[in-house]
Formats: C-alpha cells, sequence, structure tokens
C-alpha cells in the first residue's frame, strides 16, 4: 500500500503554479495570490494566538 502524502498547503499549491506559470503575468498573479495567503495565515494564527491567551486561567 503507498503511503499518502499530506494535502498541499495554499501557499504550496501557488508555488507550484507559479513556478509552472507559462509568462512572467501568470507567474506574477500567482506570487500575488501567494502573499495574500501568507497574509491570511498570519492573521489567522495571531487571531488564534489571543483566543488561547484568553482562555488561559
Amino acid at each position: 500500500m503507498a503511503a499518502k502524502t499530506p494535502p498541499e498547503s495554499p501557499i504550496e499549491w501557488c508555488q507550484r503554479m507559479q513556478d509552472n506559470a507559462k509568462d512572467g503575468a501568470e507567474a506574477m498573479t500567482y506570487f500575488s495570490l501567494k502573499e495574500r495567503w501568507v497574509g491570511i495565515i498570519a492573521e489567522a494564527n495571531k487571531l488564534r494566538s489571543k483566543q488561547v491567551k484568553n482562555q488561559s486561567p
């Protein structure tokens, strides 16, 4: 039985699509999307950290 590979993160997907882009404009589109995902994930982590602090006794 083959080992399952973990699912690709949105950032990994964007990077792969950027690497396989047909031209610079397409690569830049995926780069911009990746940067937005980085920001979204950073914001989610920050909010999650605040929730954990608020739940601590």
